[in-house]
């Protein structure tokens, strides 16, 4: 059985700009509608440009505040067919709670994960549950951490 990317996005485009501080309020913000993303359709709130290194390259950083959790929503996309979910993710600093969620369509928890180290962790699911044709996926840094991650 065979398979295609139905969505692939590194966030490349933030390479030149982003920086390796371990530090948010150094890091540069990205507006809400990620007008850097190789496709376009992606949006979020308290995004940061991160540089996580080679093979990484630009990354963004999910930064909430102690009032608002940051996020990171994917373009909509066709799901209504079983699919593999993979991303990495890592916590900005090491030694924190890294609390971090994965929903489908805004409600549907797929993924809750802690992740109290600063190495990328490679996260690899398959989903035999149907969506919507045109659903969309949404990487949540909840702000109970208050802990930023780097997807």
């Amino acid at each position: 059985m065979g398979s295609c990317d139905l969505l692939y996005e590194d966030f490349s485009n933030y390479d030149a700009t982003a920086t390796t501080t371990n530090s948010l309020s150094t890091l540069l913000p990205i507006t809400n509608d990620v007008s850097l993303a190789r496709i376009s359709g992606w949006n979020g709130q308290y995004l940061y440009q991160y540089k996580a290194g080679s093979p990484n390259l630009g990354t963004v950083c999910l930064g909430s505040t102690s009032a608002d959790s940051a996020f990171l929503t994917t373009p909509e996309i066709d799901l209504s067919q079983p699919f593999t979910l993979s991303f990495k993710a890592r916590s900005l600093t090491a030694g924190t709670d890294g609390r971090f969620s994965v929903y489908l369509d805004g409600t549907q928890l797929v993924y809750q994960g802690i992740n109290t180290g600063n190495s990328m962790n490679m996260v690899r699911m398959f989903y035999w549950l149907r969506a919507l044709t045109s659903s969309v996926i949404r990487f949540v840094d909840e702000t109970l951490s208050i802990t930023p991650k780097i997807l």
